[in-house]
């Protein structure tokens, strides 16, 4: 019998991703793409069923698995609107739980650690993030949590990401902006002197990950709840990627030591996720191969 996956957020940068990582690696799932708008269904294959569904409805809840990729990635938001925060990154999925029982993979942000210093950040540390939109993703963490020891949920696996790139990107974040100003001759001015944290993945890899996950929870190889940290085990700064990327695009970039409002001190340990790496017979991408060919992709796009 056929187990069957939903997407939820499948026309999203992560969502798109992990319907193709779906379709290619893990072909024997049913896969149903959750997108807003019937216009927005991911290009990825003819397993994947485009429908505007709401979170209640049957094609959810009967699921065996619901990967949750949606959501806002403004992290300003919670500080201009914060209810508007909430329903971009809370509430949602607490409707969601409210009607469905089975195996949750939940995306999650490495922003739950804002305001921690240092390298090696353990997924349990004890934590109040200093930072709203950080709020809202822990508390849909915390309510997903409390579902799966109530017995409402089969098991939950969470992830939390630290920065992913590729394909698919919009256009407002920040190496596709740099790739856009060294085509257009233009100065790139970076925040914080270009000090915080990256640690940047392949979105490939993002949605391999999640893809994996979904196939372990069904197989029953993790039981309860699980957090693990997407990151790259290597310490890559702002200032590492950017410069990474000029070398590349022949782009000026300046760096101003100020105006940044949510530096990056910390590090999330990638031990545990390394360990499922290990069982998946996967390993970290290198993460300067993979921004190079990016950039080069993007560059023929923008001359086009």
């Amino acid at each position: 019998m056929t187990s069957h996956v939903v997407v939820v957020g499948a026309a999203g940068f992560i969502g798109r991703a992990t319907c193709r990582a779906l379709v290619t690696g893990v072909s024997d799932l049913g896969v149903l793409a959750v997108v807003r708008t019937p216009t927005h269904i991911p290009d990825v294959a003819v397993h994947v069923l485009g429908k505007s569904v709401d979170v209640d409805s049957r094609a959810i809840t009967d699921a065996d698995v619901v990967i949750w990729t949606a959501g806002g990635a403004d992290h300003g938001l919670g500080d201009r609107d914060p209810m508007a925060n909430l329903n971009a990154n809370t509430l949602p999925v607490l409707e969601l739980l409210q009607g469905f029982r089975g195996h949750l993979v939940l995306m999650s942000s490495q922003s739950v650690y804002s305001g921690l210093t240092g390298p090696g950040i353990d997924e349990f540390v004890d934590h109040v993030p200093n930072m709203a939109y950080g709020f809202s993703k822990l508390a849909a963490e915390r309510h997903a949590m409390w579902s799966q020891q109530r017995g409402e949920l089969r098991s939950v696996w969470i992830h939390r990401l630290m920065y992913a790139f590729g394909p698919g990107e919009p256009p407002r974040r920040l190496i596709r902006r740099l790739v856009s100003a060294g085509a257009a001759r233009e100065e790139m001015r970076v925040n914080g002197g270009g000090r915080s944290f990256l640690n940047p993945l392949p979105v490939e890899f993002v949605g391999e990950v999640l893809a994996r996950s979904a196939r372990d929870l069904i197989d029953g190889h993790v039981h309860g709840t699980l957090v693990t940290n997407i990151c790259h085990p290597d310490a890559m700064t702002v200032r590492d990627v950017v410069s990474h990327i000029a070398d590349i695009t022949g782009g000026a970039v300046g760096f101003d030591d100020g105006n940044e409002p949510w530096p990056v001190h910390f590090q999330g340990s990638p031990a545990r996720l390394a360990r499922h790496l290990s069982r998946w017979g996967l390993q970290f991408p290198e993460p300067r191969e993979h921004l190079t060919q990016y950039v080069l992709d993007l560059q023929k796009e923008l001359l086009q």
